[in-house]
C-alpha cells in the first residue's frame, strides 16, 4: 500500500507541474488560440493567471485547515471542473466572443483566472497528501516529478497543438483520478490505525498502515457524522497559526525563491522579446529543469551512497551555492545581449525549478517545528511567490515593451536581476556566518558522552535550575542520585553558573523535581546533543514556542530554528510529538 500511494503522489505532482508547464511556461499554443500577440498575451493571460494562483493559494491556506476526507474529496473534484471551464474558455474563446459579443481579451482573463485557482486547488488536496510523507521520501518523489513532468513536457512539444490540447484536458482528468485514490488510501490508513488504537489502547506508531501521517492519528477527533477528519486538520497539535507569524517563520527561503521568481520574470521577457518561436525556449526550459533535478537526484541518493550525507538540503543552502553561477549568467546577458539570452534564462529556470521542488519539504520542516499547519504554512508560501511573479511580470512589462530605453533595455533589465539576487544572498550569507559562528562556540564546549558518563551523569545541556535561597542550594548539594536512568541533581546544574536563563515564573523548567528535564539530559547523553540542542530540546518539551525560547535563551528565531532541525537530525526524527514519544520512553 505504500508503495502504490507514493506511486499515485509522485505522478501526481508530476502531473500538476505539467499543467503548469502547459498554462504557465508557454505549453499551449496560445497565440494560435487567441491570435494576439506576446504583449496581449503577457498581459491579459499571464499576469491574471500567476495572480490568480497566487490569491487561491492563499486563500486555500486560510481556508482548510478543518477539512475531512469527504471535503478533499469535493475540493479535488472542484478544482478538476474549474480547470475544464478555464480550458472550454480558452478553447472556444474566440468563437464565444463571435457568438456573443464579448470581448475577447474579458474572456481570455475569465479562463486564465479560472486556471489559475483550479491550479492552485488541486496543488493544495496533493500538497496535503504529500505532506504525510517523511522528508527523505518527499524528497526524492518530488524530484523524481520534476524529472518526469520536463521529459513528458518535451516529448509533448515535438507534437502538433491538437496533442498539447489534447494532453491538457487528458493530464486533468489522470491528475483527479490519482487524488481521489490517494486520498482514498490514506482515508483507509488513517481508520485502520484508529481502531488499532481503540483495541490496544495505545497510540500507533507513525508507520502504521505504511503511510507516516504529518500527525498521529490519535490526535484525531471522532466526528459525530461520517465524514472523518484528515489526520493533522483536527485536533490541537497543528495550531493554523496567524499569518503574520507564518510569514515571519518561512522568511529566508520565500525570499530565495521570489528573488529567482524576479530573475525569471525579467529573463524571461527578454527572451520572449528577442526570440521569435517561443517553443524553443520551452525546450530548453524542460530539458534544462530534468537534467537538474536527475544530477541532485544522483548526488543525493544515487553515486553508491556516497553522498547521501547531504542531509541538510534546503533552499537556502541550494540559493547560496548557486547565486555565483546565476549571478555571472546575468551579467554575461547584460554585456552579450541577446546571444545570451536563452541561456541565461534557462540557467536561471532550472535553478528556480529545484527551489520549487523543495518548497514542499521545506516548510513541512518549519511547520513541523513552529508547530504550525503544514498546508497553511505551504499555501502562504507559494501564494507569496506567484504574487511576487506576477508583479515582476508587469514590471518587465514595462521595461521591455513600454518603455523607451533603447539599446540598454536588456542590461538594466538583466542588472536589475543581479541587483535584487544580490541583496538575498547577502542577507543569507551573514545569517549563516553568525549560525556557524554560534554553533562553533556551543561544540566547543559540548562535552562528550564518555565524559558526561564518567562524571556521575553530568550533562551541560540542561538548562540550570534558578536558585532561590539557601536552604534550597543546601538541598540540592545533599539530593541523591536519581535511578533508572535519570541523572543526578548535579546533572543539572550548568557549569557556567548562569542563572538567569529562565524567567521566574518558568522555574520549574530543568530544575531537580522536573522529569522532563532528566528525561531530556537522557537523550542528550545519548545523542550527543550539544548545549544549546538541550537547552531547546527542554523548552520544546515544555510546549514553548520558537519565539518564547528566542526570547528566554536570548538568540534569534533563526538560531532556534537552525538548532531544532539539528537536534531532529540526530534524534532521527521529523517532528515534535516524535520527540516527545523518544522522551516517554526515555
Amino acid at each position: 500500500m505504500r508503495k502504490s500511494y507514493r506511486v499515485y503522489l509522485t505522478l501526481g505532482f508530476s502531473l500538476v507541474l505539467l499543467i503548469g508547464l502547459f498554462t504557465m511556461w508557454g505549453g499551449l499554443p496560445l497565440h494560435i488560440l487567441t491570435g494576439l500577440g506576446i504583449t496581449d498575451i503577457l498581459l491579459f493571460w499571464s499576469v491574471p493567471h500567476i495572480a490568480a494562483i497566487g490569491a487561491a493559494f492563499i486563500a486555500s491556506g486560510m481556508a482548510f485547515h478543518a477539512v475531512g476526507w469527504k471535503g478533499w474529496r469535493r475540493i479535488a473534484l472542484a478544482a478538476g471542473m474549474v480547470l475544464v471551464v478555464g480550458y472550454c474558455l480558452l478553447l472556444c474563446g474566440r468563437e464565444v466572443a463571435l457568438a456573443t459579443g464579448l470581448s475577447l481579451l474579458l474572456l481570455l482573463v475569465l479562463g486564465a483566472v479560472s486556471m489559475g485557482v483550479g491550479t492552485a486547488l488541486v496543488f493544495s488536496v496533493l500538497a496535503f497528501m504529500l505532506g504525510s510523507l517523511d522528508e527523505e521520501h518527499l524528497i526524492k518523489d518530488l524530484l523524481v516529478s520534476l524529472v518526469i513532468s520536463s521529459l513528458a513536457f518535451l516529448a509533448l512539444m515535438q507534437g502538433s497543438e491538437g496533442l498539447l490540447l489534447a494532453c491538457f484536458g487528458v493530464s486533468v482528468l489522470l491528475l483527479v483520478i490519482l487524488l481521489l485514490l490517494a486520498i482514498g488510501q490514506a482515508e483507509k490508513a488513517s481508520l485502520s490505525g484508529r481502531s488499532a488504537h481503540r483495541k490496544r489502547g495505545a497510540q500507533p506508531g507513525p508507520e502504521q498502515s505504511g503511510i507516516v501521517l504529518l500527525h498521529k492519528p490519535s490526535a484525531l477527533r471522532v466526528a459525530a457524522s461520517s465524514d472523518e477528519k484528515a489526520p493533522g486538520q483536527a485536533g490541537a497539535r497543528a495550531m493554523p497559526g496567524p499569518f503574520l507569524s507564518i510569514a515571519a517563520s518561512i522568511r529566508e527561503p520565500f525570499l530565495c525563491v521570489a528573488a529567482i521568481m524576479f530573475a525569471i520574470a525579467l529573463t524571461r521577457s527578454i527572451a520572449l522579446r528577442g526570440l521569435a518561436d517561443a517553443s524553443v525556449i520551452s525546450a530548453a526550459d524542460g530539458f534544462g529543469a530534468a537534467a537538474a533535478a536527475l544530477v541532485l537526484y544522483l548526488i543525493r541518493y544515487g553515486l553508491g551512497g556516497l553522498l547521501r550525507g547531504l542531509r541538510d538540503f534546503d533552499i537556502e543552502r541550494f540559493y547560496l551555492v548557486l547565486f555565483p553561477t546565476m549571478a555571472t549568467a546575468l551579467v554575461l546577458l547584460s554585456l552579450l545581449g541577446d546571444q545570451f539570452v536563452l541561456a541565461s534564462g534557462t540557467l536561471v529556470y532550472m535553478v528556480f525549478m529545484v527551489s520549487f521542488a523543495l518548497i514542499l519539504p521545506s516548510t513541512a520542516i518549519i511547520a513541523r517545528i513552529e508547530g504550525y499547519a503544514p498546508l497553511r504554512v505551504f499555501c502562504i508560501f507559494m501564494g507569496g511567490i506567484h504574487l511576487v511573479f506576477a508583479a515582476a511580470t508587469v514590471l518587465a512589462l514595462i521595461l521591455y515593451y513600454y518603455a523607451d530605453l533603447g539599446a540598454a533595455t536588456i542590461p538594466v533589465g538583466a542588472l536589475l536581476a543581479v541587483y535584487v539576487l544580490a541583496m538575498i544572498y547577502t542577507v543569507l550569507h551573514n545569517r549563516l556566518r553568525r549560525t556557524q559562528s554560534t554553533q562553533a562556540n556551543e561544540q566547543a564546549v559540548a562535552v562528550p558522552p564518555s565524559s558526561a558518563q564518567s562524571r556521575g551523569g553530568l550533562w551541560r545541556t540542561v538548562i540550570p535550575p534558578r536558585p532561590t535561597g539557601a536552604a534550597r542550594k543546601s538541598d540540592a548539594r545533599q539530593k541523591p542520585s536519581g535511578h533508572s536512568g535519570n541523572v543526578s541533581h548535579s546533572s543539572l546544574k550548568g557549569t557556567t553558573g548562569q542563572s538567569d536563563v529562565l524567567a521566574p515564573e518558568d522555574e520549574a523548567v530543568g530544575t531537580p523535581a522536573d522529569p522532563i528535564a532528566l528525561k531530556c539530559a537522557g537523550l542528550g547523553i545519548r545523542f550527543s546533543l550539544t548545549e544549546r540542542e538541550g537547552d531547546i530540546m527542554v523548552l520544546l518539551a515544555h510546549g514553548r514556542s520558537v519565539p518564547a525560547i528566542a526570547q528566554q535563551l536570548f538568540i534569534s528565531e533563526n538560531t532556534v530554528r537552525t538548532h531544532t532541525k539539528a537536534l531532529y537530525l540526530k534524534l532521527s526524527i521529523h517532528s515534535k510529538q516524535e520527540m516527545l514519544d523518544l522522551l516517554e520512553q526515555e
